[in-house]
């Protein structure tokens, strides 16, 4: 809702990709359209404005010398590449360079799917400094970057978007990647047999889950607990099986 009885600066641009409205120099709506190549010099125009109570003090009619093209409105995702792997948990490195000659850049954002996950930092071609987000529209493509962090085990279809100052949106061709779940680390440490008891000492990190089981034969494997690992190393203390002469102990990560 605009203040009443205040003045306001409406913009409507019209390009090869449609159309554009802002108020007060914000984009607040945009519509596709292929109707530029329908206004012709000295043809006349109606512009209607529904449902508009108010006052219009000067308009102002520009024209461009040069017609920009929907494909000049590019956004490309660099990084990650296609079919790129990781580790849970994983950090995730976005990098995609967006070029738009006709408006100035207003956002750059990532998606996972159609979830978004985040919006780009522009890069400054100096090291010195990171720059705003508002590109100037004579500027080469700009490179905005982005960090996804602990991303758990699966896999992902990801975009870039790229969102200009009259509300076009283009995005970028997806880039699959694939998230490996994290290589256990938990293992026996040490087992040793001392007044009656097998004494068991567990290692690895902090909040792997695992089952300790026991066998007489290597063969035929018996779970005696399931554990959290709370500290990277851990003891447990188990009685010695009556009639049993020799046992084996190990360590497995238990499933979810």
């Amino acid at each position: 809702m605009l203040p009443l009885r205040q003045w306001h600066h409406l913009k409507l641009s019209i390009t090869a990709s449609g159309y554009g409205l802002a108020v007060n120099g914000k984009a607040v709506a945009s519509m596709s359209s292929t109707e530029l190549q329908n206004w012709a010099n000295n043809t006349p125009v109606l512009l209607e404005l529904g449902n508009f109570d108010g006052w219009v003090d000067e308009i102002v009619v520009r024209s461009s010398t040069t017609l920009v093209q929907p494909s000049a409105v590019t956004v490309n995702l660099s990084t990650p590449a296609n079919g790129a792997t990781f580790t849970a948990p994983a950090t995730v490195a976005f990098r995609a360079l967006a070029k738009d000659p006709s408006d100035p850049i207003t956002k750059v954002e990532f998606f996972q799917g159609s979830t978004k996950i985040g919006e780009g930092v522009r890069q400054s071609t100096s090291p010195q400094s990171i720059q705003s987000l508002s590109a100037p529209a004579e500027d080469d493509s700009s490179a905005y970057a982005f960090t996804w962090e602990n991303v758990p085990a699966g896999t992902y279809s990801l975009t870039a978007r790229v969102t200009d100052s009259v509300g076009l949106m283009i995005s970028s061709q997806p880039a699959a990647i694939t998230v490996r779940p994290a290589v256990p680390t938990v293992n026996v440490r040490s087992l040793r047999f001392e007044n009656g008891d097998f004494l068991l000492r567990v290692g690895g990190s902090i909040g792997e889950k695992f089952v300790i089981t026991t066998s007489t034969d290597l063969i035929q494997w018996r779970g005696l607990s399931t554990n959290v690992l709370s500290s990277p190393l851990m003891d447990f203390s188990f009685s010695h099986a009556t009639g049993a002469d020799r046992l084996f102990y190990r360590v497995v990560p238990a499933s979810e």
